[in-house]
């Protein structure tokens, strides 16, 4: 029984992801959005609490994805300029805050895209549909108002 649900769960996940990387971007694949911005909308920090240490770990899933590269603060959605959704998560790895995060976005219309590093400094990984053989550099920006947070990112580096 334990082999037969195993064999439920798993090759649907096993043809899906024989069916991403077959499937084609609806948009051109070289107008994927270089500037965008990760709404923190789902962030949590384990444990919770103001302090950060080594060993904290901050989560997030689905924070919406904006194209630009200027958030407006006035509003706390993407408006029209919803592009995906990100989910991931960091390792505190010292006192000092630095991080090892790793992310994953589906970007609609272009695919998924995999990256991870140190700090503000991170490094394309993998990816489905356009992002299948992207690699390159992902930087990113933390912002903040003191009451909403959002990160900005710049992929002019990505290559497909």
């Amino acid at each position: 029984m334990k082999l037969a649900l195993t064999a439920f769960v798993l090759l649907p996940l096993v043809a899906t992801a024989k069916r991403s990387k077959k499937e084609k971007s609806s948009k051109s694949c070289s107008t994927f959005p270089k500037h965008l911005i990760e709404l923190s909308q789902t962030d949590q920090k384990v444990p919770n609490g103001p302090d950060v240490a080594a060993g904290d770990v901050y989560l997030w899933l689905y924070n919406d994805l904006c194209e630009g590269d200027t958030f407006d603060d006035t509003k706390l959605d993407c408006g029209g300029d919803n592009v995906g959704n990100g989910s991931g998560s960091c390792l505190v790895l010292a006192d000092t805050g630095e991080s090892d995060c790793e992310d994953t976005w589906h970007l609609h219309d272009y695919g998924t895209l995999n990256f991870r590093g140190i700090g503000i400094n991170e490094v394309v990984v993998g990816g489905t549909g356009c992002f299948e053989n992207a690699r390159g550099p992902v930087t990113s920006q933390y912002g903040t108002d003191g009451n909403d947070e959002w990160y900005n990112y710049d992929l002019t580096g990505v290559k497909l």
